[in-house]
Protein backbone atom coordinates (compact mmCIF):
# COMPACT_ATOMS: atom_id res chain seq x y z
CA UNK A 1 0.00 0.00 0.00
CA UNK A 2 1.29 3.62 -0.40
CA UNK A 3 -0.68 5.03 2.34
CA UNK A 4 0.59 7.33 4.96
CA UNK A 5 -1.07 7.90 8.30
CA UNK A 6 -2.46 11.61 8.19
CA UNK A 7 0.33 13.49 10.71
CA UNK A 8 -0.41 17.29 11.60
CA UNK A 9 2.17 19.19 10.22
CA UNK A 10 1.01 22.13 9.12
CA UNK A 11 -1.33 22.81 12.30
CA UNK A 12 1.16 21.60 15.10
CA UNK A 13 3.72 24.84 13.85
CA UNK A 14 1.80 27.35 15.52
CA UNK A 15 3.64 30.82 15.05
CA UNK A 16 2.81 34.12 16.82
CA UNK A 17 3.58 37.15 15.10
CA UNK A 18 6.55 38.43 16.78
CA UNK A 19 7.87 35.00 16.09
CA UNK A 20 7.42 32.89 19.08
CA UNK A 21 6.24 29.38 19.47
CA UNK A 22 3.07 29.34 20.78
CA UNK A 23 2.46 26.68 23.41
CA UNK A 24 0.95 23.76 22.07
CA UNK A 25 -3.30 22.78 23.21
CA UNK A 26 -4.08 20.08 25.16
CA UNK A 27 -5.83 18.03 22.13
CA UNK A 28 -2.34 19.19 20.06
CA UNK A 29 -0.23 17.16 22.63
CA UNK A 30 -2.16 14.29 23.05
CA UNK A 31 -2.35 14.30 18.89
CA UNK A 32 1.32 14.33 19.08
CA UNK A 33 1.39 11.48 21.48
CA UNK A 34 -0.31 9.33 19.38
CA UNK A 35 1.98 10.34 15.88
CA UNK A 36 4.94 9.36 18.30
CA UNK A 37 3.57 6.19 19.40
CA UNK A 38 2.75 5.29 15.94
CA UNK A 39 6.56 5.95 14.82
CA UNK A 40 7.60 3.57 17.57
CA UNK A 41 5.23 0.98 15.89
CA UNK A 42 2.84 0.66 19.47
CA UNK A 43 -0.15 0.37 17.30
CA UNK A 44 -2.55 -1.01 20.35
CA UNK A 45 -1.41 2.14 22.08
CA UNK A 46 -1.87 4.82 19.31
CA UNK A 47 -5.39 3.30 19.18
CA UNK A 48 -6.08 3.72 22.79
CA UNK A 49 -4.82 7.37 22.55
CA UNK A 50 -6.38 8.00 19.38
CA UNK A 51 -10.17 6.88 20.48
CA UNK A 52 -9.20 9.03 23.92
CA UNK A 53 -8.64 11.74 21.80
CA UNK A 54 -12.01 11.08 20.23
CA UNK A 55 -13.60 11.25 24.00
CA UNK A 56 -12.36 14.24 25.01
CA UNK A 57 -12.28 16.78 21.94
CA UNK A 58 -15.13 15.43 20.34
CA UNK A 59 -15.63 18.87 18.26
CA UNK A 60 -11.78 19.27 17.46
CA UNK A 61 -10.43 20.28 14.11
CA UNK A 62 -7.79 17.48 14.49
CA UNK A 63 -11.04 14.94 14.67
CA UNK A 64 -11.90 13.98 11.22
CA UNK A 65 -7.78 12.85 11.10
CA UNK A 66 -7.93 11.09 14.28
CA UNK A 67 -11.33 9.57 12.86
CA UNK A 68 -9.31 8.78 9.21
CA UNK A 69 -6.23 7.45 11.19
CA UNK A 70 -7.88 4.62 13.78
CA UNK A 71 -9.28 3.32 10.19
CA UNK A 72 -5.66 3.23 8.60
CA UNK A 73 -4.52 1.98 12.20
CA UNK A 74 -7.14 -0.55 11.66
CA UNK A 75 -5.98 -1.56 8.86
CA UNK A 76 -2.07 -2.06 9.29
CA UNK A 77 -3.13 -4.00 12.29
CA UNK A 78 -4.94 -6.60 9.49
CA UNK A 79 -8.31 -6.00 11.48
CA UNK A 80 -9.81 -5.32 8.07
CA UNK A 81 -13.34 -5.51 9.02
CA UNK A 82 -12.83 -2.93 12.08
CA UNK A 83 -10.87 -0.84 9.54
CA UNK A 84 -13.62 -0.78 6.86
CA UNK A 85 -16.09 0.20 9.28
CA UNK A 86 -14.62 3.31 10.42
CA UNK A 87 -13.33 4.11 6.76
CA UNK A 88 -16.62 3.84 5.73
CA UNK A 89 -17.41 6.30 8.58
CA UNK A 90 -15.66 8.77 7.36
CA UNK A 91 -16.72 8.42 3.55
CA UNK A 92 -20.19 8.91 5.63
CA UNK A 93 -18.81 12.27 7.34
CA UNK A 94 -18.91 15.84 5.85
CA UNK A 95 -15.22 16.31 6.31
CA UNK A 96 -13.50 18.72 4.23
CA UNK A 97 -11.21 17.15 1.91
CA UNK A 98 -9.48 20.32 1.52
CA UNK A 99 -8.66 20.44 5.07
CA UNK A 100 -4.53 21.33 4.92
CA UNK A 101 -2.66 18.12 4.00
CA UNK A 102 -0.27 16.69 6.89
CA UNK A 103 1.81 14.06 5.38
CA UNK A 104 5.39 15.78 5.35
CA UNK A 105 6.62 17.80 3.25
CA UNK A 106 5.60 16.32 -0.03
CA UNK A 107 2.76 14.70 1.15
CA UNK A 108 -0.63 16.28 -0.91
CA UNK A 109 -1.50 20.05 -0.09
CA UNK A 110 -4.81 18.43 1.01
CA UNK A 111 -5.56 15.59 3.46
CA UNK A 112 -8.04 14.07 1.17
CA UNK A 113 -9.82 11.77 3.90
CA UNK A 114 -12.39 10.25 1.85
CA UNK A 115 -9.75 10.11 -1.31
CA UNK A 116 -7.77 7.92 1.17
CA UNK A 117 -10.05 5.85 2.43
CA UNK A 118 -11.72 4.70 0.04
CA UNK A 119 -7.65 3.85 -1.60
CA UNK A 120 -7.81 1.34 1.75
CA UNK A 121 -10.76 -0.26 1.13
CA UNK A 122 -10.26 -1.06 -2.50
CA UNK A 123 -6.93 -2.46 -1.19
CA UNK A 124 -8.91 -4.40 1.45
CA UNK A 125 -11.43 -5.78 -1.01
CA UNK A 126 -8.79 -6.97 -3.45
CA UNK A 127 -6.74 -8.88 -0.80
CA UNK A 128 -10.30 -10.43 0.12
CA UNK A 129 -10.83 -11.23 -3.78
CA UNK A 130 -14.42 -9.32 -3.65
CA UNK A 131 -13.88 -7.47 -6.62
CA UNK A 132 -17.36 -6.19 -7.23
CA UNK A 133 -16.67 -3.93 -4.03
CA UNK A 134 -13.26 -3.43 -4.93
CA UNK A 135 -13.74 -2.20 -8.08
CA UNK A 136 -16.81 0.19 -6.41
CA UNK A 137 -14.43 1.77 -4.31
CA UNK A 138 -11.52 2.13 -6.80
CA UNK A 139 -14.19 4.03 -9.46
CA UNK A 140 -14.96 6.41 -6.22
CA UNK A 141 -11.11 7.33 -5.69
CA UNK A 142 -10.67 7.90 -9.20
CA UNK A 143 -13.86 10.02 -9.97
CA UNK A 144 -15.68 10.98 -7.05
CA UNK A 145 -12.65 11.97 -4.33
CA UNK A 146 -9.68 12.55 -6.70
CA UNK A 147 -6.14 12.67 -5.48
CA UNK A 148 -4.54 16.07 -5.59
CA UNK A 149 -0.66 16.66 -5.60
CA UNK A 150 1.40 19.54 -6.51
CA UNK A 151 4.45 17.41 -7.93
CA UNK A 152 4.55 15.93 -11.11
CA UNK A 153 6.38 13.10 -9.70
CA UNK A 154 3.84 12.05 -6.99
CA UNK A 155 0.58 12.62 -9.65
CA UNK A 156 2.67 9.99 -12.24
CA UNK A 157 2.96 7.55 -9.23
CA UNK A 158 -0.36 7.97 -8.35
CA UNK A 159 -1.63 7.00 -12.11
CA UNK A 160 0.78 4.07 -11.95
CA UNK A 161 -1.16 3.29 -8.41
CA UNK A 162 -4.47 3.72 -9.88
CA UNK A 163 -3.93 1.76 -13.23
CA UNK A 164 -2.54 -1.32 -10.89
CA UNK A 165 -6.11 -0.91 -8.56
CA UNK A 166 -7.93 -1.27 -11.73
CA UNK A 167 -6.32 -4.09 -13.24
CA UNK A 168 -5.93 -6.08 -10.42
CA UNK A 169 -9.72 -5.81 -10.10
CA UNK A 170 -10.12 -6.68 -13.86
CA UNK A 171 -7.77 -9.52 -13.19
CA UNK A 172 -10.10 -10.95 -10.65
CA UNK A 173 -13.12 -10.74 -12.33
CA UNK A 174 -11.55 -12.55 -15.42
CA UNK A 175 -11.18 -9.77 -17.60
CA UNK A 176 -7.49 -10.29 -18.12
CA UNK A 177 -7.14 -8.01 -21.56
CA UNK A 178 -9.15 -4.78 -19.53
CA UNK A 179 -6.09 -5.84 -16.91
CA UNK A 180 -3.89 -5.45 -19.50
CA UNK A 181 -4.51 -2.48 -21.04
CA UNK A 182 -4.66 -0.49 -17.86
CA UNK A 183 -0.60 -1.45 -17.59
CA UNK A 184 0.27 -1.28 -21.29
CA UNK A 185 0.81 2.81 -21.14
CA UNK A 186 3.20 2.83 -18.03
CA UNK A 187 5.31 0.63 -20.09
CA UNK A 188 8.31 2.87 -20.32
CA UNK A 189 9.50 4.50 -17.17
CA UNK A 190 9.44 8.64 -17.32
CA UNK A 191 11.84 9.52 -15.01
CA UNK A 192 9.17 10.50 -12.49
CA UNK A 193 8.58 7.51 -10.86
CA UNK A 194 9.38 3.63 -10.76
CA UNK A 195 7.16 1.44 -13.00
CA UNK A 196 9.13 -1.83 -11.74
CA UNK A 197 6.41 -3.58 -10.39
CA UNK A 198 3.44 -2.38 -12.91
CA UNK A 199 5.76 -4.09 -15.30
CA UNK A 200 6.12 -6.92 -13.14
CA UNK A 201 2.36 -7.30 -13.32
CA UNK A 202 1.78 -7.02 -17.33
CA UNK A 203 4.39 -9.67 -17.42
CA UNK A 204 1.97 -12.19 -15.47
CA UNK A 205 -1.03 -10.67 -17.45
CA UNK A 206 1.03 -11.70 -20.58
CA UNK A 207 1.71 -15.13 -19.16
CA UNK A 208 -1.98 -15.46 -18.27
CA UNK A 209 -3.42 -14.81 -21.23
CA UNK A 210 -0.69 -15.40 -24.11
CA UNK A 211 1.81 -17.98 -25.08
CA UNK A 212 4.82 -17.23 -24.89
CA UNK A 213 5.81 -17.34 -29.12
CA UNK A 214 2.57 -14.82 -29.23
CA UNK A 215 3.99 -12.72 -26.88
CA UNK A 216 7.50 -12.34 -28.53
CA UNK A 217 5.72 -11.81 -31.87
CA UNK A 218 3.74 -9.31 -30.54
CA UNK A 219 6.56 -7.14 -28.94
CA UNK A 220 9.28 -8.06 -32.14
CA UNK A 221 6.33 -6.70 -34.20
CA UNK A 222 5.70 -3.45 -32.27
CA UNK A 223 9.85 -2.18 -32.48
CA UNK A 224 8.50 -2.13 -36.52
CA UNK A 225 6.15 0.13 -35.89
CA UNK A 226 8.55 2.54 -33.71
CA UNK A 227 7.79 6.10 -35.14
CA UNK A 228 9.49 9.31 -34.38
CA UNK A 229 8.05 13.22 -35.01
CA UNK A 230 9.27 16.44 -33.76
CA UNK A 231 7.44 19.53 -33.40
CA UNK A 232 8.25 23.00 -31.62
CA UNK A 233 5.61 22.31 -28.62
CA UNK A 234 6.89 18.77 -27.21
CA UNK A 235 10.30 18.72 -29.17
CA UNK A 236 11.06 14.68 -30.42
CA UNK A 237 8.50 12.05 -29.54
CA UNK A 238 8.75 8.26 -30.31
CA UNK A 239 5.64 5.81 -30.16
CA UNK A 240 5.05 1.74 -30.57
CA UNK A 241 1.91 -0.04 -31.06
CA UNK A 242 1.94 -2.76 -28.17
CA UNK A 243 -1.74 -4.94 -28.65
CA UNK A 244 -3.32 -2.02 -30.88
CA UNK A 245 -2.23 0.65 -27.97
CA UNK A 246 0.18 3.59 -29.10
CA UNK A 247 2.94 3.69 -26.27
CA UNK A 248 4.86 6.72 -25.84
CA UNK A 249 8.58 5.62 -25.63
CA UNK A 250 10.20 8.01 -23.26
CA UNK A 251 14.19 8.61 -23.15
CA UNK A 252 14.41 9.31 -19.86
CA UNK A 253 15.33 5.89 -18.42
CA UNK A 254 18.64 6.15 -20.73
CA UNK A 255 19.82 9.68 -18.82
CA UNK A 256 19.48 8.60 -15.18
CA UNK A 257 22.62 9.10 -13.31
CA UNK A 258 22.29 5.57 -12.43
CA UNK A 259 22.21 3.94 -15.12
CA UNK A 260 25.55 2.35 -16.00
CA UNK A 261 25.35 3.21 -20.02
CA UNK A 262 24.98 7.02 -19.07
CA UNK A 263 27.83 8.73 -20.93
CA UNK A 264 27.21 6.41 -23.76
CA UNK A 265 23.42 6.80 -23.88
CA UNK A 266 23.89 10.69 -24.18
CA UNK A 267 25.73 10.47 -28.21
CA UNK A 268 22.95 8.50 -29.13
CA UNK A 269 20.05 10.11 -31.27
CA UNK A 270 17.50 9.25 -33.13
CA UNK A 271 15.63 5.94 -34.09
CA UNK A 272 19.13 4.60 -32.43
CA UNK A 273 18.22 6.37 -29.12
CA UNK A 274 14.43 4.98 -29.04
CA UNK A 275 15.64 1.43 -30.27
CA UNK A 276 17.95 1.55 -26.99
CA UNK A 277 14.92 2.48 -24.65
CA UNK A 278 12.28 -0.65 -26.16
CA UNK A 279 15.58 -3.26 -26.21
CA UNK A 280 16.86 -2.40 -22.20
CA UNK A 281 13.38 -1.98 -21.10
CA UNK A 282 12.16 -5.06 -18.77
CA UNK A 283 9.53 -6.27 -20.54
CA UNK A 284 11.32 -6.78 -23.75
CA UNK A 285 14.14 -8.16 -22.12
CA UNK A 286 12.12 -10.51 -19.85
CA UNK A 287 10.87 -11.78 -23.18
CA UNK A 288 14.28 -12.23 -25.20
CA UNK A 289 13.00 -9.49 -27.73
CA UNK A 290 15.79 -7.36 -29.09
Amino acid sequence: MRLQIIILTLLTICVQANGQKKEKTEEQKLFDKAIELHEDEELDSVLIVFKQFRTQYPNSELSPRVHYNIGYILNEQGKKDEAKTVLKEVLASNYNEKDPGGRGIMGPQYALYKHFSCEQLADIYISEKNYVEAEKYVRLFDKKYPYEHFCGNELTAYQIFKSRSYAKVYDGQGKTDDAIKQLIPHLFYTGLADNDELIGDLILLLDKRYRIDEIKNELKKSITTLRITASKKKGETATIDVYTFKVNVDENGLFSFSNPDFEANTKLEGREKYLKVIRTNRLFKHYGVE
